[in-house]
């Protein structure tokens, strides 16, 4: 996540801790979208409960290009940052309505005790928990999710695509990083660290060399980079 004027930052972080303090509610911060992005999920707005503040009538994760261009053009939904702010009980609670099982492993570890015990207890259970995002698991089931309309800059660094929309640009719209070679090549991106990296008449891809392993991708899939690092777990364990 990469975020601009601290200030704006500041204030609306307090903003959410005293909401979140007062309510019992979750809240997540959107982000005014600057155009129909497919990488990031979308929050649409519901009722109006004070400046920049709303219910969170529905959460979508990653519409496609058709879904995000309605989205945008309605007006009415915001990039969802994954950024929240409550309280444990409140958290704990919404955990236990959508997945009971989740919330009562997570009742037993508690503050109370050494350091180490409580990261002992952690490397105990965290194992066996189920692997889902909060948004799917909390927020979005939940009914007392508010959304702060960030009045910050904000970018997820999450990809090689957001991370190039934040570096300087060849004539042809290229991003070239480290040992990069571009030719005849458009919109692309590629970075060479530990050795050459170079691209031929490519358009809308990503190619990474880094530390001897390379990556070649469709820019708007990289995003999905973590596919690659399972079928490289996978391969490793047979």
């Amino acid at each position: 996540m990469a975020a601009a004027r601290g200030g704006a930052v500041a204030r609306d972080a307090r903003r959410a801790f005293d909401v979140a303090e007062r309510e019992h509610v979750l809240v997540t911060f959107g982000i005014p979208p600057r155009g129909p992005d497919t990488t990031f999920g979308y929050v649409r707005r519901g009722a109006k409960l004070g400046e920049r503040l709303y219910r969170a009538a529905q959460f979508t994760e990653k519409p496609d290009a058709a879904r995000a261009r309605t989205f945008v053009e309605s007006g009415e939904y915001m990039w969802n940052s994954g950024m929240f702010v409550w309280r444990k009980p409140v958290f704990l609670g919404a955990l236990e309505a959508g997945r009971p099982a989740l919330a009562g492993a997570l009742r037993g570890i508690g503050p109370g005790g050494s350091v180490s015990g409580f990261e002992d207890r952690i490397r105990e259970v965290f194992p066996a928990l189920e692997s889902i995002s909060v948004d799917y698991a909390v927020l979005e089931p939940a009914p007392n999710t508010l959304v702060i309309e960030a009045s910050f800059d904000w970018d997820d660094l999450g990809s090689w695509g957001a991370w190039a929309r934040r570096q300087p640009h060849d004539p042809s719209g290229n991003v070239l990083f480290g040992d990069a070679v571009a030719i005849a090549c458009e919109r692309c991106v590629v970075v060479g660290d530990g050795g050459i990296a170079a691209a031929m008449n490519l358009r809308d891809m990503v190619v990474v060399h880094v530390n001897g392993s390379t990556l070649a991708c469709r820019l708007d899939e990289s995003d999905q980079v973590r596919k690659v690092s399972e079928a490289v777990r996978a391969r490793s364990v047979k």
